[in-house]
């Protein structure tokens, strides 16, 4: 399918996750696709932001920017984070807190 994108002609491919997708080899749609098409994405927002620990949002963080960035990467729970939880709350912190530490800036 990454060829189809590439001919598409698509900007941005939303919905990169290393967990919940289907066949995501993060690598490989960096080397292939990623200089060409904006990739979306980079932790499970339900199994990494929700339920997860401080440990594995920090370590999904770090792999997200490291394997699909610095360009042409837009770092988020995909889909979205949905449970209104204290553990959740603290996650999403977590999450903002590693992506300041990484962000280069």
């Amino acid at each position: 399918m990454l060829d189809l994108f590439l001919e598409s002609g698509i900007d941005v491919l939303i919905g990169i996750d290393p967990v919940e997708g289907t066949h995501t080899d993060t690598p490989v749609l960096k080397r292939k696709i990623g200089d060409r098409i904006c990739l979306w994405g980079g932790v499970s927002g339900s199994n990494t932001v929700e339920i997860g620990d401080e440990a594995a949002v920090r370590t999904a963080v770090a792999s997200a920017i490291e394997t699909l960035g610095p360009n042409g990467f837009i770092l988020s729970p995909v889909d979205n984070v949905r449970i209104d939880e204290p553990k959740a709350w603290r996650n999403i912190d977590v999450f903002l807190d590693e992506w300041k530490l990484r962000r280069g800036s």
